[in-house]
């Protein structure tokens, strides 16, 4: 078998090449790496065999890292447009309360909320609506509660930047990918090939 057709069968049945691909995740694009990988180093012998699955290993849960960090940073925006939106229907109830204090049957209640695009079931999980011989008590009950009620402040500009991200984690990740850039080059001869293949093992191991 020629050399360089072992080397993509060590590629293909090494112990690395049965990295574990979480849901989400391709298998197909695990093995194009390790293609690409064999392709860019064309390692020779074992030892820069088990060095190219080992980084394409290293590569894989890279992506992976950055997969999970945007996924985390979503997830932090959406939270903060989730209580923007919240804060601002907040203020919305707010504003209605003074006629709510002077609402005295359940269809005045329910008018004053739908000026405003609300259902009662804005404010019933709260103040439920009480009988009907007792519905004058409603809208007073529903101003007094609003009227105690804190409305968080909304996020915008710089501080839901600052809410948003680590400043200092992402000072981190760009110094530790400067890093990999200067020690990962591209040597022209097996043996600096092998040690920038070592090299990038270590410096990411």
């Amino acid at each position: 078998m020629p050399k360089k057709d072992r080397s993509k069968n060590a590629l293909k049945h090494g112990a690395f090449s049965r990295e574990l691909i979480l849901p989400g995740e391709s298998r197909k694009e695990y093995e194009r790496l390790l293609a690409e990988l064999e392709a860019e180093y064309s390692p020779s012998g074992p030892s820069e065999t088990y060095l190219v699955n080992h980084l394409a290993s290293l590569l894989w849960r890279e992506r992976r890292l950055q997969v999970y960090r945007r996924a985390k940073l979503e997830q932090r925006v959406r939270m903060i447009e989730s209580k923007n939106r919240s804060s601002y229907w907040m203020g919305v109830l707010n504003s209605l309360a003074p006629q709510l204090a002077a609402a005295t049957t359940a269809k005045e209640v329910e008018a004053i909320l739908a000026s405003e695009h609300l259902t009662p079931d804005a404010i019933t999980f709260k103040i439920p609506q009480p009988p009907s011989d007792q519905e004058a008590t409603w809208g007073p009950a529903i101003a007094e509660y609003l009227n105690k009620m804190e409305i968080p402040e909304r996020l915008y500009g710089i501080d839901a930047f600052e809410c948003a991200v680590d400043p200092i984690e992402m000072e981190r990740e760009i110094l530790q990918e400067n890093r990999y850039t200067k020690r990962l080059t591209g040597p022209s001869s097996a043996w600096r090939r092998s040690r920038a293949i070592s090299s990038w093992v270590w410096l990411r191991g």
